[in-house]
Formats: structure tokens, C-alpha cells, sequence
């Protein structure tokens, strides 16, 4: 268990040293336990608001029963849930952030210690940044869609074009998924036994 936190210790130690090499066993307890930590985080977020969506529908959406809204409350909910989707994708961008900061020295480093140079890191950016700009088309459509029984003819284009969005949104999903898979094999690579241009091997816990 102490070896554990020493490992934990020296990545939040490096986490702004791009520098130098990390090995395989010191890299992933470091980098599974920050994973860990901030979906931990974000999913109690996440939870928070979904109570708070099930307090403006009343607690039957909380609890899966049937609820009832007037007009006024309707139009209170659906003001609600426009300010919400407003706050989706900055929460992506933020959660994405908040997930690479803590991380990237450590990547860097890992990749130093395969013999790759860092710029693999990059590899999954461009469809992450991709798929936070589809999901703001996606949720910048929702006001419109909500409104779908009393404006039908006007929102067909809408609805054309939403459809055609989530195909985009899976298949940028589909694409990071893979970038990813591949960093993450990348990362699972063999240290170099000898010194490099990255410097000498790391020196074990």
C-alpha cells in the first residue's frame, strides 16, 4: 500500500514534467486512480442533476411513475431543460480538460519510456474537440424539438438535421473510441531497457 501512494505521489509530483520517462508499473495505478477519481466525480454531478430535473417534473420522473404538468409548469420545465442542455457542453469541455490536465506530463512520459515521442498523446484530440462542437448542434436543437407538437411543420428540417447529427455524433464517438484504444496500447508498450533521447530509464519504486 505504500509503494501504492508513492507511485500516486510521484505522478501528481510530475504532472507538469514533460520531461524524462515513466515506467509501465508506476504509470497505470497512477492513471487508473485519477480516472477513477474524476468519474467518480462527474457521475455525482451528473446524479445532482438529474434530482434536480426530477424536482421540476415532480418525483414520479425521478421514481419511473407518471406525471402530470400544467401549461405554466410545462413551460417552467422547458425553460429549464434549455439551460440545462446550455451546460452540457462547456461540462464536456470542462470534464475533458479536467481528465488531461492531471495526465498529460504522465502520458508524455510513458510514451518517452515505449521510445515514441509524446505527440501520440494528440492522437484522440481532434475527435474529442469534434464531438463536443457536434453535441452542441445536438443540443442547440433541442428547444426547437421540444416544441414539436405545436410547430410540427416548422421543425421538420429540424428534425432531418438532428437525425443526421446524432449519426455524426457516433460515428466522432466511434473514431475517439478507436484513437483511444490505440494510445491505450501505446501506453501498455515495453520500457526501453537503455538510455534514449528521452533520458535514462526511470528508476523504479
Amino acid at each position: 500500500m505504500k509503494t501504492y501512494f508513492r507511485k500516486i505521489g510521484r505522478g501528481l509530483a510530475g504532472i507538469l514534467n514533460f520531461n524524462g520517462r515513466m515506467a509501465l508499473h508506476d504509470f497505470w495505478p497512477y492513471a487508473v486512480t485519477v480516472v477513477l477519481v474524476l468519474y467518480g466525480l462527474g457521475s455525482l454531478v451528473g446524479v445532482w442533476l438529474q434530482f434536480e430535473l426530477s424536482q421540476r417534473l415532480g418525483m414520479g420522473a425521478w421514481f419511473g411513475g407518471p406525471y402530470e404538468l400544467d401549461g405554466r409548469q410545462a413551460e417552467e420545465v422547458l425553460a429549464y431543460m434549455q439551460d440545462m442542455f446550455r451546460l452540457v457542453v462547456p461540462f464536456a469541455a470542462i470534464s475533458m480538460a479536467v481528465h488531461v490536465i492531471p495526465l498529460a506530463a504522465a502520458i508524455v512520459r510513458r510514451l518517452h519510456d515505449t521510445g515514441r515521442t509524446g505527440f501520440w498523446i494528440l492522437m484522440p484530440l481532434p475527435f474529442g474537440v469534434l464531438g463536443i462542437y457536434v453535441m452542441d448542434r445536438l443540443f442547440s436543437r433541442f428547444p426547437a424539438l421540444m416544441e414539436i407538437e405545436t410547430h410540427a411543420r416548422e421543425v421538420d428540417p429540424v428534425i432531418f438535421a438532428f437525425i443526421g447529427e446524432i449519426f455524426m455524433a457516433v460515428g466522432v464517438a466511434l473514431a475517439w473510441l478507436a484513437a483511444l484504444i490505440v494510445l491505450i496500447i501505446l501506453l501498455c508498450g515495453k520500457s526501453k531497457p537503455q538510455a534514449d533521447r528521452f533520458g535514462p530509464p526511470p528508476v523504479p519504486l
